[in-house]
Formats: structure tokens, sequence, C-alpha cells
């Protein structure tokens, strides 16, 4: 540059990059292919040659900064400033200068990552990747927490689910103590759900979804993206794990998994994503957690005691679940972001049913514990899990569906106790009389005989 500023040079540049990339976009990439655009080209190029012309009368070498790049002028001035300063001292200040606006801060942010530099070429970006994924998994094996550590004799286990027995019993007869079990009936169960269906009906959902927003189709890809990843959390071999990791379209590399459940410990697995975003600042890694396969996990769901938890209530048996999953794998995070070089770990956490509720309170463990993880979520049939005010608080990093009228949403020690009674008190005798009616009608126009009225009488009273 004629005039040596520095600054001018570097907004010359980054301004020329904007032109070509922005002639690129509208020139090249939106052309319709229309050839007949001669004269508007000309006129073009005219305009340009006159722009050029304005520039060196100016004598400045070079367009000021147009008004939709000034946010980005302005960041690269501030961090310019001070820089080229001829005095040392000038130099350190702005080292050290708040808000993050001086150059060395600038180049930290632009070269964040240290383990997928832009000079890499794929196999060493690929062995690097590798080498991240062996040593992790090297800790999840060995480390403090790790597979060494679950390892339980079977008088272990059995003093474990005894144990879990008693206390979901005195958690069972808490809530349920009260209802005489004895009076619940099975015709009461039927009739009640045919009401039930009657009135839900699909003109009825339809009348309480009419105001629903809409979902946007890159939401339900990604959504079904994540429904995949928390279904084979249910496989049964690590073998049938991997193979389902290795077909998904980010290619993610199993790095721990634990196939088996006892209470309060679901069974869970955490990958990697194989092709990481270079220039990202974070770490892109997933924790899929299983739902109710196996008895330690139905005795997890049937703790439904409401326990105290960050100033709220939660699912006794669910939080358990989920502080146990987020204190086992503190560590592991931390390997894995020193490890990457990254600044952050943004982690994903996806879960159905139970799955879903521990993969809730795991991801608010880690975003309130660990300032160096980002968690957020996506749960499929969450049962009911937490107070008003703790399920308004996780709104920003938590997204739950619920299908249709799944039931598992729905539940709680207080919804099931109130259903249980309802059953029970739920008067069928009209809706059994005229099933019995229609029945003879079939039976006295299908036999060759009439069906005496006394007899249709005798079986109505009966009823």
């Amino acid at each position: 540059n004629d005039n040596n500023n520095p600054l001018e040079a570097f907004a010359s540049w980054f301004d020329q990059g904007v032109k070509t990339i922005g002639d690129f976009l509208n020139e090249e990439v939106f052309s319709d292919g229309d050839d007949d655009d001669d004269d508007d080209d000309a006129e073009k190029q005219k305009q340009r040659e006159e722009e050029e012309g304005k520039k060196s009368e100016r004598g400045d070498g070079g367009e000021k900064p147009p008004k939709t790049s000034t946010g980005m002028y302005d960041r690269i001035k501030r961090a310019f400033e001070g820089t080229f300063d001829d005095d040392e001292e000038g130099r350190n200040n702005n080292k050290g200068s708040s808000g993050g606006n001086n150059l060395f801060d600038l180049a930290e942010w632009f070269v964040a990552s240290t383990f997928l530099k832009d000079d890499d070429d794929d196999d060493s970006r690929e062995e690097k990747v590798s080498n991240l994924i062996e040593r992790a998994r090297r800790f999840a094996a060995d480390g403090e927490g790790g597979a060494a550590d679950e390892t339980r004799s079977m008088t272990q286990l059995y003093d474990l689910f005894s144990s879990s027995f008693s206390t979901v019993k005195v958690a069972l007869d808490r809530h349920f103590g009260h209802i005489d079990m004895g009076k619940f009936s099975l015709v009461n169960l039927m009739y009640y759900l045919e009401r039930e269906d009657e009135a839900k009906n699909p003109s009825w959902k339809r009348r309480n979804h009419r105001f629903f927003k809409a979902v946007d189709p890159n939401d339900a890809y990604e959504l079904h993206d994540a429904l995949w990843l928390a279904e084979i959390s249910y496989a049964d071999t690590v073998e049938q794990l991997e193979e389902c990791l290795s077909s998904t379209k980010d290619k993610y590399e199993l790095v721990y998994s634990k196939m088996e459940s006892v209470p309060h410990e679901p069974a869970h697995y955490i990958a990697i994503k194989r092709r990481q975003k270079k220039w990202s600042n974070s770490l892109e890694v997933l924790l899929s957690i299983r739902g109710t396969k196996e008895l330690g996990d139905l005795l997890s769901d049937a703790l439904l005691d409401a326990s105290d938890y960050r100033g709220g209530k939660a699912h006794a048996g669910i939080m358990k679940s989920g502080m146990h999953i987020a204190d086992k794998h503190s560590g592991l995070l931390r390997t894995l972001l020193d490890a990457s070089g990254k600044r952050r770990i943004r982690l994903v956490v996806v879960g159905h049913s139970l799955g879903a509720g521990a993969a809730t309170i795991a991801a608010m463990e880690f975003n309130n514990d660990l300032d160096f993880v980002d968690a957020t979520v996506v749960g499929f049939g969450c049962p009911s899990l937490l107070s008003p005010d703790l399920a308004d608080s996780v709104k920003g990093y938590v997204l739950t569906v619920v299908s249709d009228s799944d039931a598992v949403p729905r539940m709680s020690a207080a919804t099931v106790g109130n259903v249980v009674l309802d059953i029970m008190g739920y008067d069928w005798i009209d809706r059994a009389l005229r099933d019995v009616r229609q029945l003879i009608d079939v039976v006295s126009e299908n036999t060759p005989f009439d069906f005496p009225k006394k007899n249709e009488a005798s079986v109505v009273e009966f009823v």
C-alpha cells in the first residue's frame, strides 16, 4: 500500500475478499444460466472501471469498507489499534487490554483449534482424531470410574438389588398404600379406556393442536437423527452398537459403552464425531442413555418420590441415574478437552423414556458444574421429571418429544394414583348393558329359535 498503513492495507485486502466472494455468490451460484445479459455485464464492467478511476484519484489504494462489513471492519480496527506502536510499552499494554479486542485475542480466536489446523492434510487430521479417540478409550477403561471400577461380585449385585427393592417398596406403599387395590377390576379398566378413546378422538386432537407451530423440515431431520442415536442404545452387544454408529451420517466413533444396567446406573454410550469442524472452538461429543429394558431400569422408574433438587423437585430414581452419569464422566470429558486442544466440549445428550429423563439431569449437572461443557438434550418420551420452575429453567437447552397419547410423559406418583382411583370409581353399568343387549340381538338373529324375552330380562338384571 502506498501509505504503508497496515490497518488500511488489511482493510483493503479484507474488503476485496468480501467483494470477490459477493460477486461469486451473485454471479455464479445464483446465476440463472441466461446468456442474454451481455449488455448488463458490460454496464457492470464500466461501473467497475469508473470506480477504479476514482480510487486512483483518491490515492488511497482501495475502497473504504462498505457498510455491510462495518461491524467486522470495526472489530479488525480495534484489534490492530496499538499493535504496531513503536514503543514496547504500547504493545504490552495492548496485549493486556480488556474486552478481547486486541490482535492477540483475535489471532487466538481465529486459530482456536490446535489439533485440526488448516495446514493439516486429511491423513494427519484423521490420525489426530484417531489418537484422541484411543486416549479417551483408555481413560474410559482404566481411569477413575471407568470400566474397571464397574465390576461387581454376585454378592454386591444381590445387595444392590435387595436394597433397591426395599426402597421402592417403601415408596410405593407411601404413594399407593391408601388405595384398596382389591376393588380394581379389569372390567372397570376396559370401559374407562373406551370412554377416554371416544372423548379424545382425532377431532379432539386436531382441535387441541390447531394453533401449534409447524415443525421446520430441517428440525424434523435433526430429530430423526437424534431418535436413531437414542434407539441404538438398546443394542444387545458392543459390536451391534459400533455397526449402527458407523452407519450414521456423521460417522461417530464409540469411546465408552455400558450395555447392562443396575438400579440408578442406566446403560449408555459415549461417542465422538469423526469429522470435527476444523475451525470450531468446541469438540463435538455424543452421550446416549438407554431407556427401560432390564429389571434395574424398572427399579429406577419405580422410585417415584419427588426429591429436592437445585431449588425444586425431581423424580428420585431418574435424578440419581442422571447424577451418576454426570459424576462418572466428568473426568472423561476433561480428558477429551485437554487432548483435543479445544476450548469447550459441545455435548449432545439423547435418550428415550428413562434415558431422556436421565439425559436431562446429566445435562443440568454438566452445565452447572463444568464451565467447559455446553450440553444440549433431545429426549423422546421423557417421564414427568421436574417441578415447573426447574422445567422452565432448562427450556433453553432441553427439547423433548411426546408421541401422541404416550402415557409415560404424563406419569408421576400423583397422576398414577389419581387415574387408579378414577378407574375404580367409574360407573360402567350402562356400557355393559349396551354390550349385553347387542349380544342378545346377535344371538337371536343367528339361532333357529326365538330368544325368550324373560331370559333377556334375566340377563340384563344379572348385569
